[in-house]
C-alpha cells in the first residue's frame, strides 16, 4: 500500500471511528483533579493576583515514584507552567516524567511508536508503511536501531538521568491503568483503531527515539538535494539553473552582520548568473536514476513527523543576542522563536527544575522542555541563557548507486560491494507479525530506493546513522555558569542541526551552530554538495570538519548576533558554496528575508534595546518581500494606467497605499465573526498585505509555470513558495537568472512574445477576480479584503497528516505573511497551496531572557497549554497571548513560586 493511500485510509478509518464512539466533547474527560486549584489559573498574564490562588492542597490519593530519594514538592503556576523542587538532580528528572505523561503522553506515546517504528502497534496495518521507513532508515550503517546504538553510547551520568524519567512516566502509566491520582488518557485514545490497551512501559530508549525524531526534521538534508537533482533531469539546464538553484533572493549573513553595518547589503551584488553548465552536467550524470530518485523521496514525503509535520522548508527559526553594550541598562538580552508545526498540543512544555534551593543537587533551570526527554532544550539557570535555531548544517548526503547486474552490489571504486541485508519484524494491533527486508550500502546507509531495470538506487549518508553519545550534553548545558563553558558543553552535539546562542551574566554573548559537518573535499562548482552524488567512491567523506574549520563566535564587535536560517558567511550569495576557502558548512539556506529585517531593526534601536523591543522584534510583521516587489507591480500600473481596468485599479491603489505590514484588519481572534478594526492605519495594512498575497502565488505561476511544464509535471501554483528567490530575480535584478526577463514571454504559446507589462497587467486582473471569489473575501469591495479572514491558523493534533481534524483547534486569524520575522508563510511550499492563505507553521515558543546582577529575567509564548486534556484550565490557555504577542513572565525564584502557585502536589517515594 502506498503511503498516499496509507492516509487516505487512516482518515476514512478514524472517521468510522468517531461514528462508532459516539462520543462527544464533553464525555469521558479527565475528572477534576485530586488536588485543589484556584479559579484564576487561566489568567496567564496577572502574577499579581496569584496570592489568592496560592495556599495548602490535599491530595486523595499520594503520586509515588520509585527511585526518589526524598519528597518532592510539585507546583504549577498560574500559567500551568511545571515547578519541580527537589532534592537531587535524579528526583527532579523523576518527577518531571511524571508530569509529563500526565499532561503530554499521546504525543510522546506516538512519537516513541513512529520512531523506532511501531505505530503498526496503535493503529494496525494502516501504520505499516510509516513503519517500514522510519524502522529502515533510524539504523546505523549495519541495520542496529538507532535507539539502542544510542543509548549504548551515553554516559553513566546521562543514563541515569534516562532512568530516573523513566522512572517518572512509567509511575503515572501504573496509575493510569489502577485508574489512581486522576491519571487519565487523552481523548485520542477512544478511537476503536486505537489500541489504548496495548500501551507499553517507558523504557531510555524511548527518550533516545524523540532525539531521533528531531534529526529526522531537522538534519536529514538529503531529501532536498534528491529534489534539485529530479529537477536538473527534467528541465532545461538553463531552467533549472534559474529556478532550483541555491541563490539566497535576498543576501544576508551571520557573520557579515556581527560586524559589518548591514545598509551594505540591501540587495548585494549576488554573481551573476549560475552557469547552466552545472545543470546540464548532472542532467546526464542523473538521468538514468530519475525513477529512483523520485521513488526515494516519496518515500519521504509520504511518511512525515507526526510531532513536526511535513519536512516543507518551513521548520525555520529567529534567535538573535544583543551585547550589554546594546543595551540601555547595559545587560546582554537574548530572544529566541524556533519555528515548527503548530500542533495540538504544542511542542513545548515549560517546566522549572529546582534541585539547589532546598536540595543538595546540582541544577536549577527553568524553559521549555519536549515531552518525552528530561531537562530544558531552551532556557536559562542563574548565570546562563541560550536559545536555539535551525542552523542547515549540510549532514546528509544522496547518492547515486549504480548496481550490479542482479541488483544484489553496487560499484565501489570499481568493484562489487555486496548490499547488507537484515529482517525486521513488524506487530500488529491485530496479532499479525510482518516480516520485512531492508537493504544497506554499507559504505553510505540504507538503500531508499532501488530500480533494477535501470541499474539504478539510491542511498543515504547522515551523520546520525553514526550513533554517539549526543545527548551527553544536557547536563553539561543546564550547570554551565558562563557563556563558554555553555558553548563547549556542546562537544558531544552532532545530527541536531542547531543554531545555539548564548548570553551569560558577565556580558559575554555567543554561538555555536554545532554538528558534525562532513569535510567533503570532493565538492567543486561541478559536483556540489546540493546535488544528488555519485555512489561510485568519487565523491566520499573525509572525516568531519574541526573545531578550527566550523562557524563559531564570540563576543563580535557588532554587539550582536543574530541567526534566522540563514546564510552564515555568504556561501551562497553567489549559488556556489565550494568556492569560499572551507568545505561547505550549510546545505542551502532560507531566504535572508527575516534574518536581514532582525538586523535593521537591531541597528536601528542603537545601543538602547530593552526587553520590550525584542518583543517587538518578535512581533515585526514587516514583509521585505514586498518592499522588493510591489514598486515594480505599481511602475508597471502605473506606466499603463489606460489598460488598468476598474477592479484591477482596486488592487493597485491597495499596494500603493500599503506600508508592508500584515496586521489582521480585524478585532478578535475569530476569522469568519470578528469585526473589523475601525483603526484606519490597522485597516489599510490589512487590505494591502491581503491583496499582495493574493496575488503572490497567480504571479509567479504567470512567470514561471511554462517553462516548469515543458519538462515537468511539477505544479509551480501549489508550490509557489520555492520559487520566490527567482521571482526577486526577474524584477529586480534579472541578471541573476540566464533567461532574465525571457521569463516573462509565455513559451506556450506561438504568438508575439509576453512583456512583463503583459504579465503584470494580467496577473492584476486574475488578482481581482480571486480577492471577489466566494472562497476568499465574496466582495469587490477593499475594505472588506482584511487579511485575518483568510490568513489564520488552526493547532492541527497529531492525526492531522491522516486527514482527521477531530482533535484540532482553531481556525484562529493571525498576522504576518509571507518570510516576516513574526513569521507565517501562507501554505506553498509543500504543493499544498489549494487557494488557501492559512499558516501551518509558526513561532513553536517565543522567549526573552534579560540578565541581570542576580541572576536571570526571561519571558515567555506558547501557542497553546500545557495540559493536554480538553477539560483542564490549562488546555489552549496561552493561544491568546501567542496571537498577540503578549509575554508571560517565566518564574525561577523560589519566593516567587510559591507566592504564585495555584496547586501543589507532594511526591512521595514508593513504599
Amino acid at each position: 500500500m502506498s503511503g498516499v493511500a496509507g492516509k487516505v485510509l487512516l482518515a476514512a478509518a478514524l472517521s468510522l471511528g468517531v461514528a462508532a464512539t459516539g462520543c462527544s466533547d464533553e464525555e469521558e474527560k479527565k475528572e477534576e483533579p485530586i488536588v485543589d486549584a484556584g479559579s484564576d489559573a487561566a489568567d496567564t498574564n496577572d502574577m499579581g493576583d496569584a496570592d489568592d490562588d496560592a495556599g495548602d492542597a490535599t491530595q486523595s490519593q499520594a503520586v509515588r515514584i520509585d527511585g526518589l530519594s526524598a519528597p518532592v514538592k510539585v507546583q504549577f503556576d498560574p500559567s500551568g507552567v511545571l515547578h519541580i523542587d527537589c532534592q537531587t538532580d535524579l528526583d527532579c528528572y523523576a518527577a518531571q516524567g511524571y508530569f509529563h505523561a500526565d499532561h503530554r503522553f499521546f504525543e510522546m506515546d506516538l512519537i516513541r511508536r513512529q520512531t523506532r517504528g511501531q505505530l503498526s502497534q496503535v493503529i494496525g496495518q494502516l501504520g505499516l508503511d510509516g513503519d517500514k521507513q522510519f524502522r529502515h532508515l533510524m539504523t546505523t550503517r549495519d541495520g542496529t536501531p538507532l535507539e539502542e546504538a544510542y543509548l549504548a553510547q551515553v554516559s553513566d551520568e546521562t543514563r541515569a538521568m534516562l532512568d530516573a524519567y523513566a522512572n517518572g512516566v512509567n509511575a503515572w502509566l501504573a496509575d493510569m491503568r489502577a485508574g489512581e491520582n486522576d491519571a487519565t488518557l487523552t481523548r485520542e485514545y477512544e478511537f476503536p483503531l486505537v489500541a489504548a490497551d496495548n500501551i507499553r512501559d517507558w523504557e531510555p530508549a524511548d527518550t533516545i527515539a524523540l532525539y531521533l525524531q528531531l534529526a529526522y526534521q531537522l538534519s536529514e538534508t538529503a531529501t532536498d538535494d534528491l529534489f534539485r537533482g529530479e529537477m536538473a533531469t527534467r528541465l532545461d539546464p538553463e531552467v533549472a539553473a534559474d529556478l532550483f538553484s541555491v541563490k539566497p533572493g535576498l543576501e544576508s549573513n551571520t557573520m557579515q552582520a556581527s560586524g559589518v553595518d548591514p545598509s551594505t547589503m540591501i540587495r548585494s551584488n549576488l554573481g551573476g548568473a549560475l552557469d547552466p553548465a552545472v545543470m546540464r552536467a548532472a542532467k546526464e550524470r542523473l538521468h538514468p536514476a530519475m525513477d529512483a530518485m523520485a521513488a526515494a523521496r516519496k518515500r519521504f514525503d509520504d511518511n512525515p513527523s507526526l510531532l513536526f509535520g511535513p519536512r516543507n522548508g518551513e521548520d525555520g527559526s529567529n534567535n538573535w543576542v544583543v551585547a550589554p553594550s546594546r543595551t540601555a541598562n547595559g545587560k546582554a538580552i537574548l530572544a529566541d522563536d524556533p519555528h515548527l508545526s503548530l500542533n495540538n498540543p504544542a511542542i513545548w512544555y515549560f517546566v522549572e527544575l529546582d534541585s539547589k534551593t532546598n536540595g543538595e543537587g546540582n541544577l536549577h533551570v527553568v524553559g521549555a522542555s519536549v515531552p518525552a526527554v528530561p531537562g530544558i532544550v531552551v532556557g536559562h539557570n542563574n548565570d546562563v541563557a541560550w536559545g536555539v535555531t535551525t542552523a542547515r548544517l549540510d549532514l546528509a548526503d544522496a547518492y547515486i548507486e549504480e548496481l550490479n547486474d542482479d541488483g544484489t552490489a553496487v560499484m565501489f571504486n570499481g568493484q562489487e560491494v555486496p548490499l547488507l541485508q537484515k529482517d525486521f519484524t513488524f506487530e500488529t494491533s491485530d496479532g499479525q507479525s510482518i516480516t520485512e527486508t531492508f537493504e544497506w550500502v554499507p559504505h553510505h546507509g540504507p538503500l531508499i530506493s532501488k530500480d533494477v531495470a535501470n541499474n539504478r538506487g539510491v542511498s543515504i549518508k547522515w551523520v546520525l546513522n553514526e550513533a554517539g553519545n549526543d545527548i551527553d550534553f544536557l547536563n553539561d548545558l543546564m550547570t554551565a555558569t558562563t557563556t563558554a563553558e555553555a558553548m563547549d558543553a556542546l562537544g558531544p552535539v552532532r545530527a541536531i542541526n542547531q543554531n545555539w546562542i548564548f548570553m551569560d551574566r558577565a556580558g559575554s554573548i555567543g554561538w555555536n551552530p554545532k554538528g558534525a559537518i562532513p569535510n567533503r573535499p570532493f565538492a567543486t562548482t561541478e559536483l556540489p554538495n546540493w546535488l544528488p552524488l555519485p555512489g561510485d567512491g568519487s565523491a566520499e567523506w573525509d572525516g568531519y570538519l574541526s573545531e578550527a574549520d566550523s562557524p563559531k563566535m564570540v563576543d563580535p564587535s557588532a554587539g550582536f548576533i543574530a541567526t534566522a536560517n540563514n546564510d552564515m558567511d555568504g556561501s551562497y550569495t553567489d549559488g556556489d558554496p565550494t568556492n569560499d576557502g572551507h568545505s561547505p558548512w550549510q546545505s542551502p539556506p532560507a531566504y535572508g528575508h527575516r534574518h536581514k529585517r532582525i538586523v535593521e531593526l537591531i541597528e536601528e534601536g542603537g545601543n538602547s534595546h530593552t526587553v520590550d523591543t525584542m518583543h517587538e522584534i518578535q512581533a515585526d510583521t514587516y514583509v521585505l518581500h514586498g518592499e522588493v516587489l510591489v514598486p515594480h507591480i505599481l511602475q508597471v500600473a502605473n506606466d499603463n494606467a489606460d489598460q488598468v481596468g476598474d477592479e484591477a485599479q482596486k488592487v493597485v491603489d491597495a499596494l500603493a497605499d500599503w506600508q508592508y505590514t500584515c496586521p489582521t484588519g480585524l478585532d478578535g481572534t475569530d476569522p469568519n465573526a470578528s469585526p473589523k478594526s475601525s483603526d484606519a492605519d490597522e485597516a489599510r495594512e490589512s487590505i494591502g498585505c491581503a491583496a499582495f498575497h493574493v496575488m503572490l502565488p497567480y504571479l509567479t505561476e504567470a512567470v514561471f509555470a511554462d517553462e516548469i511544464a515543458e519538462g515537468s509535471s511539477y505544479e509551480t501554483l501549489a508550490n509557489w513558495y520555492s520559487l520566490q528567490s527567482a521571482l526577486i530575480y526577474v524584477f529586480d535584478a534579472p541578471g541573476e537568472l540566464n533567461r532574465g526577463e525571457d521569463y516573462f514571454d509565455d513559451v506556450s504559446t506561438d504568438a508575439s512574445a509576453e512583456t512583463k507589462t503583459d504579465v503584470v497587467l494580467e496577473v492584476l486582473d486574475t488578482t481581482a477576480a480571486k480577492l471577489a471569489e466566494d472562497t476568499v473575501f465574496a466582495s469587490s469591495t477593499p475594505d472588506d479584503w482584511r487579511w485575518g479572514r483568510i490568513h489564520w491558523v488552526k493547532f492541527t493534533s497529531l492525526f492531522a497528516s491522516a486527514g482527521v481534524s477531530l482533535f484540532d483547534n482553531g481556525p484562529f486569524a493571525n498576522d504576518g505573511g509571507f518570510s516576516t520575522v513574526d513569521v507565517a508563510n501562507p501554505t506553498g511550499r509543500a504543493g499544498d497551496f489549494d487557494d488557501s492563505w492559512n499558516h501551518p507553521n509558526g513561532p513553536s515558543l517565543r522567549v526573552v531572557f534579560e540578565a541581570t546582577d542576580d541572576g536571570i529575567d526571561a519571558w515567555f509564548q506558547l501557542p497553546g497549554g500545557q495540559d493536554h486534556h480538553e477539560d483542564s484550565e490549562f488546555y489552549g490557555s496561552l493561544i491568546d497571548e501567542w496571537l498577540s504577542n503578549t509575554p508571560t513572565e517565566l518564574l525561577y525564584d523560589r519566593d516567587e513560586v510559591d507566592a504564585a502557585a495555584v496547586e501543589t502536589i507532594e511526591v512521595q517515594p514508593a513504599e
